[in-house]
């Protein structure tokens, strides 16, 4: 309800500044709530991103690797070897996002900030 501003006076002036202090509060609140459901959402798709990039990789790596092939020769078994050394540090290397990843997760499903 707004006031009209022909109120004159004291009571006036004093209706138009409750009016403003209420409407102005309801707006903080209600900011404040937009606010909260925006960091929930970039949160929850920082999480899938992230996950989504680390299942990917997985899966590629797994396709790459998985295989009752040993070489058949002293260069093929050589490949492999290094082969499988560089995935060993790429998965180190990948540790820490996936830690990261985990405790966003975490703390997602602890604060039930998720979108059903």
């Amino acid at each position: 309800a707004v006031v009209s501003t022909q109120s004159t006076g004291a009571k006036g002036v004093a209706d138009q500044q409750e009016l403003l202090e209420l409407s102005w509060g309801r707006l903080q609140d209600h900011l404040g709530l937009r606010k909260d459901a925006l960091s929930s959402s970039s949160a929850l798709f920082t999480f899938l991103r992230a996950a989504n990039q680390l299942i990917q990789w997985a899966t590629n790596m797994r396709k790459l690797f998985v295989s009752d092939d040993i070489g058949t020769n002293v260069s093929a078994v050589d490949l492999q070897i290094l082969q499988h050394h560089d995935l060993k540090c790429e998965m180190e290397t990948r540790q820490t996002n996936r830690t990261e990843c985990e405790a966003l997760g975490t703390a997602l499903l602890e604060k039930h900030e998720f979108v059903d």
